[in-house]
């Protein structure tokens, strides 16, 4: 925009008046349109952003263990001393990974015809689901978090598609402004 204006700008004597207000006001309009565009979105940005950090905070907060939790993890120094010393060097977690890895295989290959869904390129595609106490499948929409992250996102949906109108509205006023840049442009030559 700012190229139109300065070197790319029409003469005023060779091209019509009315032509020349159509150019500017083209111009001008979509300057305004892509300003609005930015501070709309960047203002949707701070709230949606805003607004996680207070529901993480001060909502959705992670559980913090009991005493009890805490003494049942940690591991006593006489309880190395017993030990064996292939035992005092293993690698921490690799039994426990290879155990979760052989029972997921030992799952696959008994559940082979239990695909949830074939994808578009023919290949299985797995959904993670969210299991409750007794192991049945919860919606994720009924869970209180999302429910509030729902509700909160009212604050900035607006702003977000209010945006995006203006960034289509700025990019029409845009085009037109070339389409009576390349019309001055042949008037004159």
């Amino acid at each position: 925009v700012v190229v139109l204006f300065t070197e790319g700008r029409p003469d005023p004597g060779a091209a019509p008046p009315w032509l020349l207000c159509l150019w500017a006001a083209s111009g001008a309009g979509s300057f305004m349109y892509i300003t609005l565009c930015i501070w709309l979105a960047m203002h949707a940005s701070i709230c949606s952003h805003s607004f996680c950090v207070r529901m993480l905070t001060q909502v959705v907060r992670l559980p913090i263990p009991t005493k009890e939790q805490l003494d049942a993890a940690r591991v006593l120094a006489t309880d190395f001393e017993g030990t064996k010393v292939r035992e005092m060097l293993r690698v921490p977690v690799v039994n426990q990974q290879l155990k979760k890895l052989h029972s997921m295989v030992d799952h696959l290959n008994d559940d082979q015809s239990a695909v949830t869904h074939v994808g578009s390129d023919g290949s299985d595609v797995w959904e993670e689901t969210m299991l409750d106490a007794d192991g049945h499948p919860v919606a994720t929409d009924t869970l209180a978090h999302v429910r509030l992250y729902r509700k909160m996102q009212a604050n900035w949906q607006a702003y977000d598609a209010y945006a995006r109108v203006s960034m289509a509205m700025g990019t029409n006023q845009f085009l037109q402004q070339l389409g009576y840049t390349c019309l001055i442009g042949f008037i004159t030559e």
